[in-house]
This record gives C-alpha cells, sequence and structure tokens, in this order.
C-alpha cells in the first residue's frame, strides 16, 4: 500500500505491506484473517521521550493460538496483544510471525466481550 501525508517520507519506510499470517493450519483459524504487522508515519511522536528513529513505526500482532487461552472458537482470529515498535521494512512475502518484538514502544493487551453479555451487566 501507498502511505500519504508526510512529505519527504523518511528514506527506510520502504517496501510498506499489509503482512498477513501464511501458515497452514489445522484447526479453525483462518491465516488470511490475521494481519501481522502494518506500518504507518507518526513524525510528531519524535517528541515524546525515549521515542527516536524517523517517525516511521508499525503495529505487530500477536493471536492465541487454537484452544489456549483467550481463544474463541467462534472468532479465531481475534487479537491477543499488539505492539508498537519501530518501522522495519518489510521482508520475504508469507513469513511466518517472528513472536514477540524485543523491543517496543508500547504493548496493547486486547480483551473481548460480547455486547449481549455487556448488556446483561448493565441491567443487573
Amino acid at each position: 500500500y501507498q502511505f500519504s501525508g508526510y512529505d519527504p517520507q523518511p528514506g527506510g519506510f520502504t517496501d510498506t505491506v499489509l503482512e498477513f499470517d501464511r501458515r497452514e493450519f489445522s484447526g479453525p483459524e483462518q491465516p488470511d484473517l490475521r494481519l501481522l504487522r502494518y506500518g504507518f508515519l507518526d513524525p510528531d511522536r519524535l517528541g515524546l521521550d525515549r521515542v527516536t528513529g524517523d517517525g516511521s513505526f508499525e503495529w505487530v500482532m500477536n493471536y492465541p493460538t487454537a484452544g489456549g487461552p483467550g481463544f474463541v472458537a467462534e472468532q479465531p482470529n481475534l487479537i491477543r496483544d499488539a505492539y508498537l515498535t519501530r518501522y522495519n521494512a518489510s521482508g520475504d512475502c508469507g513469513r511466518e510471525f517472528e513472536g514477540i518484538p524485543s523491543s517496543a514502544y508500547a504493548r496493547v493487551e486486547y480483551s473481548y466481550q460480547r455486547l449481549s453479555e455487556y448488556l446483561v451487566e448493565l441491567l443487573e
């Protein structure tokens, strides 16, 4: 994909792709729906403490394993957690997910609840 809105763009912000998990699964996972990473530019964040680089970042997503904690069989592609990291130009298409990043600016842990459960809780 092409990213616009910042000109000039950093020299290292190249080869932008939406990278999906292409592994073969034996269970209910649907690899074509598991986004692993995507990059974006936000030079305004360079003013924050401990943020270095050229203003290019990427979100790196992790998913629960089938049958593991947080796995929902009816919705197998719910994100478990995501890491905001420095942008790294993508490698070969179809590579397997690398795991948890060794460094990150932020980590987001996801939790999910069915709307019906939420509404019942409000009524109680």
